[in-house]
């Protein structure tokens, strides 16, 4: 997990929390060449899950370590987004899929999968 924060002493006490809290592996991004140790820990394979606080900043460099099928939460923005990220998000699905998904549920398969537990709760 990358922490945004500018102030080395928060930086510290934000990093220790989400140690303590059961983090693998607690990454600062200001500091350290983060995406090569994302890379190197998880065998070039990418991280499963992003939880993105600074989305008009990050999100181009998200895409670029998430894992195949990993997702990327975007919780924070502050700002508008500098470019569209649709055709970001596009070229990223085809590499690492190999082709672009041509339906809602393959593209968003959260979403997919939502409704379908949704509907399972309203069946029962």
């Amino acid at each position: 997990m990358s922490v945004p924060v500018n102030d080395p002493v928060c930086i510290y006490v934000h990093l220790s929390i989400i140690q303590v809290s059961g983090a693998l592996h607690v990454l600062d991004h200001i500091t350290e060449a983060f995406m090569d140790k994302i890379m190197s820990l998880t065998h070039e394979r990418g991280s499963d899950v992003i939880i993105e606080f600074l989305a008009n900043v990050n999100l181009e460099t998200d895409l670029e370590i998430i894992a195949p099928y990993g997702r990327i939460v975007v919780v924070g923005n502050r700002g508008s987004l500098e470019r569209s990220y649709y055709p970001l998000i596009k070229d990223q699905i085809i590499r690492r899929k190999g082709r672009l998904p041509t339906n809602r549920k393959e593209l968003f398969p959260a979403a997919g999968n939502a409704k379908k537990k949704k509907r399972r709760k309203m069946s029962n």
